[in-house]
């Protein structure tokens, strides 16, 4: 027997043959999709199964309540790697702990568990910290992360942004770029990654990867002062995404938040008028990304 508290995705095609089923994890159901491949529900391994031809099968229950196999006990079959007619793999993978305490909580009788209340155990603002980094895992985190106004994750060094169909001006006031300035003027003097000078943690945004930009182009201006070869490093932000996804609207971001520290670059320099960076507007839009 395996431990009941052994957690994963599972393929919906697994319990569905071909036929997709929908779930509130962000899995869009077959017959409204071309997808037919993607789609996922949270289970929790019961037991090894037995072996046949074809691999062995292992059960799981299913917790999804727009699943219409919630709560039931479900045989999947694995698939041996040298099988003919499968591409040899697995209808499962494995799940972060912070997913397997929906599970946890829907054992309990808790409906309204909710990631919010204990960041640490939640999705991380990197999900390159996943233990498990994973298609379902990834679209999970997201959907989790949407669900609570959060609506920017970090992957390295990419930034991704969901569209939240409604005004967020509490994410793009002043004060929000004032706190990113201040980190990115403590980190410039050697102040590490101290968020900001409350102490406050600062996650993913959209004024952070402008920051870093603009600061990685003046530090190689003035330890060079862009004379010799080498020491001037251009830098570019590329906005991608589908039609719709907000890729003018973040571009106007960026845009804002390099004028306003260009302005406050040339007012500590005793320089009058307005910046030529100020009056720039996105040059342009080419094959689903904004230059």
């Amino acid at each position: 027997m395996v431990s009941h508290r052994t957690c994963v995705w599972v393929k919906t095609s697994a319990l569905n043959g071909s036929n997709g089923v929908g779930t509130k994890k962000g899995v869009v159901s077959h017959d409204d999709a071309d997808e037919s491949d993607w789609g996922w529900v949270l289970a929790t391994l019961v037991s090894s199964g037995t072996e046949d031809e074809a691999g062995d099968t292992v059960q799981v229950i299913v917790y999804d309540e727009e699943s219409q196999y919630h709560l039931k006990t479900m045989t999947v079959k694995r698939v041996r790697a040298d099988s003919s007619n499968e591409d040899g793999s697995d209808p499962y993978v494995m799940a972060n702990t912070f997913e397997a305490e929906e599970i946890d909580a829907a054992e309990n009788g808790d409906s309204n568990f909710d990631d919010e209340d204990d960041d640490d155990d939640g999705p991380p603002d990197d999900l390159i910290n996943l233990v498990h980094l994973h298609e379902p895992a990834l679209v999970y985190s997201l959907r989790k992360r949407f669900d609570v106004d959060k609506i920017y994750t970090s992957t390295g060094p990419i930034l991704l942004a969901l569209n939240p169909f409604k005004y967020c001006k509490e994410l793009y006031d002043d004060s929000v770029m004032g706190a990113y300035s201040q980190r990115g003027e403590m980190r410039m003097m050697g102040g590490g990654d101290e968020e900001s000078s409350g102490g406050a943690k600062l996650g993913p945004h959209v004024f952070g990867t402008a920051d870093n930009t603009f600061r990685c182009m003046m530090k190689c201006l003035e330890d060079g002062g862009g004379k010799s070869p080498g020491t001037v490093k251009d830098q570019a932000i590329l906005v991608s995404g589908e039609s719709g996804a907000g890729k003018t609207v973040t571009t106007k971001h960026i845009m804002m938040y390099l004028a306003t520290l260009s302005q406050r670059r040339n007012k500590m320099k005793a320089s009058a008028g307005p910046t030529k960076l100020s009056a720039r507007r996105p040059s342009m839009m080419r094959g689903g990304d904004v230059e």
